[in-house]
């Protein structure tokens, strides 16, 4: 046989084994793909099993739970209830302390002095008007008709009202109107229904008598800062602070401040008012969000150090320190479990406080912690089911390697 011959002869045995070798790769392939078909229902069971088994949670676990849950009910029941509201005096005498004010103005349009601004009582709280005048301002609408009062744009038209003794007041949704004011001596009749008598009393009240421009109004706070810079920014200092002082009194009265950013005319202003969706408790649900969502940060800083200190005594380096995903998991299941605990408890105090008449259990209700737990709930959810789904992905494949 010749050199040629023997050579190809070589070579189809080279590829006859390389075929059965190939060969049996295929059929082992084969038989761990069957294997993995017929077993993938138990196996999927299996791992499921144990990732509930590693997620459950522990006896270490429950003092954190008990920790958050706390935490929630102080906040719920000494924190973040919805205060009892007070009556415009007690609101004024609370933030202003014995500060008298008086009313002290003269005809002199556009402008009040700072002495004035300080002890005079803010010019659209004004409701007296001249008979020729239809303000439409009363005491039940003030607050929602006069954009002094309103917690967003009180600081640019209440400011400016304080600083040239003049009100601004909203009708319908684009429609502005601004009036003067001034001091006048006004005589009431007071009728005593005891003794039959009427008294009459003179006393200097600040009165609407003529109708102002908007645009004026700014522009003579403008030229007052930008023609004396030494007087115009104390006045413009003193009537923020004037307008600051005002707002936080009137936010703790019965008829609070209007819904902030949402109350387009006083129409919607009252209507979400009666809804009880004013200023006061719009902060309140605020606070409560906040306040809740912070107790939850700080149960996940204090079990997620915790973890990394037991970590710590089974590495060498803190670098090698590793939260894994099933600690994370457990945690939520501790924040969700002791939110609804804090949650389900305050609706049964509520629910006893509506049945009994009891009005100081009904305002403890956790409104904004309410919304915490529902979105907490929903997260929750579709995050353990992507760690689910990864822990089952890799521990079918560290099966199928084995197969």
């Amino acid at each position: 046989m010749d050199k040629e011959a023997e050579l190809l002869l070589s070579q189809m045995n080279c590829l006859e084994e390389d075929f059965f070798a190939l060969s049996e790769d295929v059929k082992s392939s084969y038989d761990r793909v069957i294997s993995s078909i017929d077993n993938f229902s138990e196996d999927v069971k299996k791992i499921d099993k144990e990732f509930e088994s590693l997620t459950h949670l522990k006896r270490e676990d429950y003092p954190f739970i008990i920790f958050c849950a706390g935490l929630q009910a102080f906040r719920q029941y000494f924190v973040t209830d919805f205060k009892e509201r007070l009556t415009n005096q007690q609101a004024a005498k609370e933030v202003k302390g014995d500060k008298k004010e008086r009313s002290v103005r003269n005809k002199t349009r556009y402008y009040c002095s700072i002495e004035k601004i300080v002890t005079n009582p803010v010019p659209f709280d004004t409701l007296e008007h001249d008979e020729n005048i239809k303000t439409g301002i009363s005491g039940s609408n003030h607050r929602t008709t006069c954009l002094g009062h309103y917690p967003e744009l009180g600081y640019v038209f209440g400011t400016a009202n304080i600083m040239t003794s003049t009100i601004t007041k909203k009708e319908g949704l684009a429609n502005i109107q601004t009036y003067h004011v001034k001091t006048e001596a006004i005589t009431r009749d007071y009728h005593y229904k005891k003794t039959g008598v009427t008294v009459s009393r003179t006393s200097d009240k600040d009165f609407i008598y003529s109708k102002a421009h908007t645009s004026k109004m700014f522009e003579h706070c403008y030229n007052r800062i930008k023609d004396n810079p030494k007087k115009g920014i104390p006045a413009l200092i003193a009537a923020l602070a004037k307008e600051h002082e005002h707002l936080r009194s009137d936010e703790k009265s019965k008829q609070s401040l209007p819904f902030p950013f949402l109350s387009f005319t006083p129409e919607m202003a009252e209507a979400l008012r009666d809804y009880g969706l004013d200023y006061i408790n719009v902060k309140t649900i605020g606070k409560q969000a906040a306040y809740s969502y912070f107790v939850n940060l700080i149960t996940e800083i204090i079990y997620y150090a915790y973890h990394i200190g037991k970590e710590l005594q089974n590495v060498k380096k803190a670098n090698d320190v590793k939260i894994d995903s099933i600690v994370k998991v457990r945690l939520r299941k501790i924040i969700n479990v002791a939110n609804v605990i804090s949650t389900s408890t305050n609706l049964a105090v509520v629910i006893v406080g509506i049945f009994t008449g009891n009005s100081d259990l009904i305002r403890k209700l956790d409104i904004g912690g309410e919304l915490v737990t529902t979105r907490n709930l929903s997260s929750s959810a579709d995050f353990m089911i992507k760690v689910k789904e990864q822990y089952i992905l890799s521990e079918m494949n560290k099966i199928n390697l084995k197969v």
